[in-house]
């Protein structure tokens, strides 16, 4: 703890939708921009012909470890070089010589809001592996799919029970975002299973600020035993994730030959048919999209399991005293222990290399600041971290309009990143039109943005280490509800 880096001149405030820059081209290039600039965040609806017009084509993406990443300015992702590929489309077959060129800007968004804010004229493309549904096809208009046909299959931590058939699943649990394509596929096995008088799958949903690369994450660490994903997303970690079993059996897959598309406003058939000739002619003729999902896989940061046996016990020796400081100072006392948990895996033995001491990793000036006592001694340690996060948040941010959970995020980011910079990066995402009291994303993508992709890290590890509290804590619960229903 308290290894921020110290506060620094704010960056100058500006509105931005998040872009690539095509650097060396003259003012006059005909070739179509696609760059970090300003752009009008008032509602256009207009068809093809008035973005051309207007020599703007926006494109709404959603932040995704595979999708799209922007990291101190510098963006990457399969969305990224996909709409790379359109803009030189857009160049081929809408610019006349002697017209400035047509712009094609990325806007990040959060994934929640990428139909809503699609019809709502905020944007003129919606993509990010949207799954063509029946249902999403009554709201929005898709173009022809954008890939191969792929399969939603299931994944499980090398350790968990194995799986030969569906039916297999009985009785087990499975995790998976609600509301999404995954869970209507459990909801697809279980009328199955009830059909034929099986005991249904348990299924347990996941926090909609978790990625699916956040849940291949905690698979991979045995967090979660059995989850669900896409299977072409599983393929491009596949490497990265060495403790993921997947099963990819026909007989043995949720959904086959699904399909994504990019999404556009009902009314735009114009749009539609230009975007249906790139999808047709590029994507899928010169199969643009395999070459790039070949070319952007990262690596997955790796977590760890705090549901191991030694984890466990420092959790157990611990979990008092985070809830005596995190009740006296505003916090949820499982997220400070997950912030405990990612600075020294709740070791109090733990001394960094600059010298920060024990399980919140206080610098020695730090807690003789905070005057709680000895922060060799594990309770003055947890005592001092927890009210230093109080400190910055009460002299450096405005946590007014903060609820428990964004309280506790945008002070981990102030720890790490320096709580100045925070309060400078909130007001540039209220901008840019995202929400400056919410840290997961929103204000965590104009951070990786202007500051990088550190404290972004920083705050994720923390909330996945915070969701494996809370399914550990669940857990628990139920195995003591069903010792006492058996000892009745």
């Amino acid at each position: 703890m308290c290894r921020h880096l110290l506060s620094f001149l704010c960056f100058l405030i500006a509105l931005c939708a998040l872009v690539i820059s095509q650097p060396g081209r003259a003012q006059d290039d005909a070739t179509p921009t696609v760059r970090q600039l300003s752009v009008d965040i008032k509602p256009h609806k207009g068809d093809l012909d008035a973005m051309v017009e207007r020599r703007l084509i926006r494109v709404l993406v959603p932040y995704s470890r595979t999708l799209y990443t922007v990291d101190m300015g510098k963006e990457d992702g399969l969305s990224v070089r996909t709409v790379q590929e359109f803009s030189k489309y857009v160049s081929q077959k809408l610019h006349k010589k002697g017209e400035p060129p047509i712009t094609v800007a990325l806007i990040a968004t959060p994934r929640e809001k990428l139909l809503a804010d699609l019809n709502a004229g905020k944007g003129d493309i919606a993509l990010g592996n949207i799954t063509i549904t029946p249902k999403r096809k009554k709201i929005v208009n898709f173009t022809h799919p954008v890939a191969k046909p792929f399969n939603m299959i299931l994944v499980a931590h090398k350790d968990a029970p194995p799986l030969t058939t569906l039916d297999d699943l009985a009785g087990q649990t499975v995790y998976a975002h609600d509301a999404t394509s995954y869970r209507a596929a459990l909801d697809n096995l279980n009328k199955r299973f009830r059909n034929n008088h099986v005991k249904k799958v348990k299924t347990e949903g996941l926090p909609d600020n978790l990625e699916d690369e956040d849940m291949l994450d905690m698979v991979n660490a045995g967090i979660l035993p059995y989850s669900v994903v896409d299977g072409w997303l599983f393929e491009m970690w596949r490497t990265q994730l060495p403790n993921v079993v997947a099963y990819e059996d026909p007989a043995m897959v949720l959904s086959s030959k699904d399909e994504i598309g990019w999404a556009y406003r009902r009314n735009n058939p114009q749009l539609g048919e230009f975007l249906n000739g790139f999808v047709d002619e590029v994507l899928i003729g010169q199969d643009i999209t395999g070459i790039l999902a070949k070319q952007i896989a990262h690596r997955i940061e790796t977590l760890d399991n705090p549901n191991k046996e030694e984890s466990r016990q420092r959790f157990a020796e611990t979990v008092e005293l985070f809830h005596t400081y995190g009740q006296n100072y505003n916090f949820n006392y499982l997220m400070l222990m997950a912030q405990g948990y990612q600075e020294s895996r709740l070791d109090q033995k733990t001394v960094s290399p600059v010298g920060a001491i024990g399980v919140m990793q206080v610098m020695p000036a730090t807690g003789k600041q905070m005057d709680v006592g000895d922060i060799k001694v594990i309770e003055n340690n947890i005592h001092a971290g927890t009210k230093y996060l109080d400190h910055v948040m009460n002299v450096y941010l405005d946590d007014s309009r903060l609820d428990e959970e964004n309280r506790a995020l945008f002070a981990f980011a102030a720890y790490n990143a320096g709580p100045d910079r925070i309060e400078a990066l909130r007001a540039e995402a209220k901008e840019a039109g995202l929400d400056p009291n919410k840290w997961l994303g929103h204000v965590e993508h104009i951070a990786a943005n202007r500051v990088g992709m550190e404290p972004v890290n920083y705050v994720r590890n923390i909330y996945k280490y915070y969701v494996s509290y809370k399914l550990i804590q669940a857990q628990d619960q139920d195995r003591r509800k069903t010792v006492a229903t058996m000892a009745r």
